[in-house]
């Protein structure tokens, strides 16, 4: 069967498209940096990219709620500080309000600064962080203690308004950890930072009494009862801070932890899917020469005429 010159050159047709669209390929991966520029290109790389993408996306999620939990942590640490200083100040009056010298005069005195020290600690119940309420559990929508007050405005009773229920975060993949404190437990959970029925500790509660102990001039009371249930709630509020460091040192293990992960990840995903440059440029080169000289082959064709049958 006899080849014609048109059949000789219509089947170099593919062979120019080809080349042509392998250089195009090559092109845009040099372009864009990315090797893999559609799943058929290569589907065993591209299905372990989405996979590398979805891990890299849930680590720097994990690492943005550790910012998170770790910036609740520091104002909880906080709070409980200042919550330690109002009951250390709490203490100092009620040693000095103890001394038998003082007058009734004297104590009530030191009732109005107990008052306003009651009030300081209503205040710690209510901080917030970005709005939410940091001690009230989950119910962060409000202050986590209210008060019931009497005639002359002071504070004759506390009620929390949080629940019993931990906020929690996911610091690695897969691995989720509770980061606040209760402000009480008596709705449930295992400590209550300014209440805990477990431990009978209550600070507000022991404010309160001694504020009316000294009012009522009864110094006996203020020394064998307020001080001793103000000794335990400082050590009480020491658990809890100590409680909030360790939340804040598993946080920072995490991060750390994530962080490696993800340096990890993107090490391997360069290596999985970004173009490596120089190689890129030999197979450009060597798919311009292959081009070209198929383009020779194929000019060569079309300049043959009748007089080179005639020769």
């Amino acid at each position: 069967m006899r080849i014609s010159d048109s059949q000789r050159y219509g089947g170099l047709v593919p062979r120019y498209q080809d080349l042509l669209a392998r250089q195009i390929k090559v092109q845009q991966q040099i372009a864009s940096g990315i090797r893999i520029q559609k799943a058929s290109d290569a589907p065993g790389d591209a299905a372990r990219s989405h996979l590398m993408h979805t891990t890299r996306s849930t680590l720097e999620q994990n690492l943005r709620n550790l910012d998170e939990g770790q910036a609740w942590t520091e104002q909880t640490n906080n709070a409980l500080n200042q919550a330690v200083s109002i009951v250390q100040r709490m203490d100092e009056l009620s040693v000095r309000a103890g001394d038998v010298t003082l007058s009734a005069a004297e104590r009530a005195n030191i009732a109005q600064e107990v008052d306003q020290l009651l009030e300081g600690m209503l205040d710690v119940g209510a901080q917030t962080y970005r709005g939410r309420t940091i001690l009230s559990g989950t119910q962060t929508g409000q202050p986590a203690f209210t008060a019931t007050r009497d005639a002359q405005g002071r504070i004759t009773a506390v009620t929390y308004q949080g629940n019993g229920e931990d906020r929690s975060l996911e610091v690695e993949p897969g691995r989720a950890m509770a980061y606040n404190l209760l402000g009480s437990n008596e709705a449930g959970g295992d400590f209550g930072a300014l209440r805990d029925t477990a431990a009978g500790v209550d600070i507000f509660d022991t404010a309160i009494r001694l504020r009316d102990f000294l009012l009522a001039n009864d110094s006996a009371s203020v020394t064998g009862i307020s001080l001793p249930e103000l000794k335990d709630a400082l050590t009480h509020l020491t658990t809890g801070l100590a409680r909030v460091g360790g939340l804040q040192s598993r946080m920072n293990q995490s991060e750390l932890t994530d962080e490696d992960h993800l340096e990890l990840v993107q090490k391997q995903l360069s290596q999985l899917i970004e173009t490596d440059l120089a190689e890129a440029a030999v197979e450009a080169s060597e798919l311009d020469v292959a081009y070209r000289a198929a383009l020779q082959v194929g000019s060569r064709i079309m300049q043959t005429s009748l007089l080179d049958y005639l020769r």
